[in-house]
């Protein structure tokens, strides 16, 4: 919140000065009316999470993590004029997020003793992430009320989604060593974007994407006695 914006700037005579061109000491500058503009906002957020974990069946072990996170309301009112300027006539713009949220979920589950061998542990499991972005904003003739009635000057926005299922497994094949494979594969899609051009020609559609990448990784551990582990590892990971 900026509402309370004051101008310090003052002519020969006194008054305030809010647009044009100017010397002061020796030095020129220009000012702008919308320099002065005064904005507000009022935005409220909701954040949700969950987590489970536990054992089951012989040896089993799970965990899960959930998490949402929404913006309820989200609104900014900016004028175009600071309200002292004589050129102020209460038109502004109004800047809103309506559909912007994320969730993520992730799924984990381990065995200290896979496929019945007790030299061989492993675990599995599942994520996501999935992202909604929505934030538009319209010139307004009256900033006070957040009237949107004016150009539309900006609209912005998507969809975005990654998935991934991923499993590793550690070898101990000998009372010292242990080598560890693991391989993850995962799936990213963004959806709906769009990006704001003009006026005349609000938004850009951007193409769908989607893709698809493994990452694999290799680890050799040795362990000669509880003080020290000796670690080799190799991978490669892929980002969105």
């Amino acid at each position: 919140r900026s509402e309370r914006l004051e101008n310090f700037l003052m002519d020969s005579s006194g008054e305030p000065v809010w647009s044009g061109s100017y010397q002061f000491d020796g030095r020129s500058f220009s000012l702008n009316s919308s320099d002065w503009a005064v904005s507000r906002g009022q935005r409220e957020d909701g954040l949700a999470g969950l987590t489970l974990e536990g054992r089951f069946g012989e040896g089993w072990t799970f965990q899960s993590v959930l998490t949402s996170y929404g913006i309820l309301h989200d609104e900014t009112r900016r004028t175009n004029h600071n309200p002292a300027d004589p050129v102020y006539d209460g038109s502004g713009r109004v800047s809103r997020q309506d559909d912007t949220w994320w969730f993520s979920a992730a799924f984990k589950m381990g065995h200290d003793s896979w496929l019945g061998r007790d030299d061989l542990s492993g675990y599995f499991g599942y994520h996501l992430n999935h992202y909604n972005f929505d934030q538009m904003e319209w010139n307004s003739s009256d900033y006070v009320s957040g009237l949107r009635d004016g150009a539309l000057r900006n609209d912005q926005g998507g969809v975005t989604r990654q998935q991934a299922v991923f499993v590793q497994a550690d070898w101990n094949f000998s009372s010292d060593w242990t080598l560890a494979p693991g391989l993850r594969v995962e799936q990213w899609e963004a959806r709906r974007g769009r990006t704001f051009q003009s006026a005349s020609d609000p938004a850009f559609r951007h193409p769908d994407r989607r893709e698809s990448d493994f990452s694999p990784k290799l680890s050799l551990a040795y362990e000669p006695n509880s003080s020290w582990q000796l670690r080799a590892s190799v991978a490669q990971a892929t980002r969105y």
